[in-house]
Order: structure tokens, then C-alpha cells, then sequence
């Protein structure tokens, strides 16, 4: 009775959101054959048999009414539930994961072929014990951040239906929550089968005419605050504190590309415990990608002081960044040395012009 009650709903949530949407709306069922690929020799060990993903899932398509999705010649976008195993169950188990994401076509047709990027949540049945599972020295915690990149097409089979194929890399990590945290990337390809519940009308050109009247030339000047926690020392450390206050400032290339600049003061709780420094300063530079209210950026920096490490001169950081107002955005921070996650973190910022 429970489960079809579920179904019912499942289908009634479907064909609502099928209804209130104007865009185009296809739900697929698939699979992944591929593999663990280490990227440190400490984990060599881990890889035993093949990996195979079974993966379902929701896909819309933009129809052009925004004018970053023409820009972004119609970008898909959409939810997915995989189940991952890993090659080697024993030790590392299997990972269930959801993802949210986004995929921007390389040109104009009904089936082009995109680069997908996505990100989410891995819960792994699996990880380190160092009673009961010490040879899984990847993975210390059963929830980790979960990021895909793929290339993707579809193909037209039949009236209705389509192949989707692709071949993609999936990163586990929790950024250094908890201990180990190697991490674990797996590389699939893919084959899936997508049934249109609506289909996708490719829109004529546009032909509204639009003034641009933002002012490029101005510099915009923004706070921001940021929070997080990481674990030092080996497994069951303890974690810390790692806060941040950067000053910084954004000029617009165009409607869609903006670059920033800007300096990080970080209060390190964690560097204060391994290296008895509490305070690090940094330079950035971050180029940044518009899809409405919605930003995606890369960002690299230097350490003006407090290195944490000989050797760890350059950080980087992944920014998803939201604009909840005209002043007012967060965003989801992950920083890195090269491919070493630092924190995780999420942060608060305030436009003052």
C-alpha cells in the first residue's frame, strides 16, 4: 500500500512540474562501466574489479526566455540519484549519491553535445575503521561532497525516445572534515535512455530588442564572511574552527563574465594546532560566469603570509556563489591546494556598491 502511494505521488509531483513548467522536461534511466582511478600511490591498493553506476534521474532544458540561456545556447539542467559501486566492496562498499546540475551545449542543435558539471551529496555504506577497515585510507567519513564533470549527447533513436551517452569523472571527498580524506575518483561511460515527457521546441531567434545599460566600467565592492570546520592530525582528530573575512572587488566584463580581486584574511584554528600560526593572508584573482542570479567561478591565490606548508604557496577555490538580492549573496567555498582539499565552507557577503 505504502509504495503505491509513493508511485502516485512520484507520478502526481511528475505531471505537476511538467505542467507548471514551459520548459522542456525528460526523465532517463542508465548506467556507468568504468573503473577507480587513483590519484596518489597510497591508493593503488584500493582498485580490485570494475565500477558500475546505475543512475535515474530528471532533465529540463531552457526555452531562451532568460537571456543568459540563449547566451548559453539553451543549457540543460536537472536532478539525478546514482548508485556507484565501487570495484571493491569489501573495503570501500558501495556509494548512493544525489546530484543537482548543470550543462551548457558547445553549440545550437535539438541534440548537441554538452559539458556537464554537478555537484552534491555521496553517502558511502563503507569507510575508515581502523579496527574493522583500515585498509580504506580514502575515505574517513559515510558523507561527502560529491562533484561529476562529463561529456554528453544525446541521439534521437525513435519518436519519443533518446540515447544519452557520455564518458565523466565523479570526485568523493569531505575536504578535510574528517580524516582520511583522500578521496576517491571514478571514471565512467555512460549509456542512458531518455523519455521526453515534454519535448523540446527549439526557439526562432530572438528578436527582442535589448539596450544594455549596465555600467561596466564600474569597480563593485563587496564583504564577505566565511565559516567552516577541518580536521587535523591523523583519523578522529579534532576539528577547528577555520573562519575568513575577505575584502574584494568585481568588475563585469559583460552581461554573463566577471572578474574579482580581492584579499583573504583567514582565522585558522587548524594551523593554529599544527603549526602554531593563527592568522593567513592572501591575494586572489577569480573569473566568474553569470547564469542569472546564479554564479559559478574558479579562483586562484597566494599567501602573503602564513603559508601552512613549505611547498603550499598557491591556494585555489571553487565558488558557487547565489544572489539572494541586490547587495546581499552566499555562496558554497571549497579551497584547495592544487588537489589537496583545505575546507569546506559556506560564507555570507554584502555588496557596499
Amino acid at each position: 500500500m505504502k509504495f503505491k502511494v509513493l508511485i502516485i505521488l512520484l507520478f502526481g509531483a511528475t505531471q505537476l512540474s511538467a505542467q507548471l513548467s514551459e520548459k522542456s522536461m525528460s526523465l532517463h534511466l542508465g548506467t556507468g562501466l568504468g573503473g577507480l582511478a587513483p590519484h596518489k600511490s597510497s591508493t593503488t591498493h584500493l582498485v580490485m574489479g570494475p565500477s558500475i553506476k546505475l543512475e535515474a534521474g530528471v532533465t529540463f532544458r531552457t526555452q531562451g526566455d532568460k537571456t543568459f540561456q540563449r547566451h548559453y545556447k539553451f543549457p540543460y539542467y536537472g536532478f539525478v540519484y546514482s548508485l556507484n559501486s565501487t570495484g571493491n566492496e569489501p573495503v570501500l562498499g558501495n556509494i548512493h549519491a544525489v546530484n543537482i546540475f548543470g550543462s551548457i551545449p558547445f553549440y545550437r542543435a535539438d541534440n548537441p553535445i554538452s559539458f556537464r558539471a554537478g555537484i552534491g551529496l555521496g553517502y558511502h555504506t563503507k569507510k575508515f575503521n581502523k579496527y574493522t577497515n583500515h585498509k580504506n585510507n580514502s575515505i574517513g567519513s559515510s558523507l561527502n561532497t560529491n562533484i561529476q564533470f562529463r561529456i554528453e549527447k544525446n541521439f534521437q533513436i525513435l519518436k519519443g525516445f533518446k540515447l544519452n551517452t557520455g564518458i565523466g569523472i565523479s570526485h568523493y571527498s569531505n575536504a578535510s572534515f574528517t580524516r582520511p580524506n583522500l578521496g576517491l575518483n571514478f571514471f565512467h561511460l555512460y549509456l542512458n535512455a531518455d523519455i521526453p515527457v515534454r519535448h523540446f521546441k527549439y526557439p526562432g531567434p530572438d528578436t527582442t530588442f535589448r539596450i544594455a545599460i549596465l555600467p561596466y566600467s564600474i569597480w563593485e565592492h563587496s564583504i564577505v564572511v566565511f565559516g567552516g570546520l577541518k580536521e587535523v592530525g591523523n583519523a578522529f582528530g579534532n576539528k577547528y574552527f577555520v573562519g575568513a573575512l575577505t575584502i574584494q572587488s568585481s568588475k563585469r566584463l559583460n552581461e554573463y563574465t566577471s572578474i574579482v580581486g580581492g584579499l583573504d584574511n583567514y582565522l585558522n584554528f587548524a594551523l593554529k594546532e599544527t603549526e602554531n600560526k593563527l592568522y593567513q593572508e592572501g591575494l586572489f584573482a577569480t573569473y566568474m560566469k553569470h547564469f542569472g542570479k546564479l554564479r559559478l567561478g574558479i579562483s586562484f591565490g597566494g599567501y602573503l603570509l602564513n603559508q601552512p606548508e613549505e611547498g603550499k604557496l598557491i591556494y585555489n577555490k571553487v565558488i558557487i556563489e547565489y544572489h539572494i538580492s541586490k547587495r546581499l549573496f552566499t555562496q558554497v567555498l571549497l579551497k584547495s591546494h592544487v588537489t589537496s582539499a583545505d575546507f569546506f565552507g559556506l560564507t555570507l557577503g554584502y555588496q557596499i556598491r
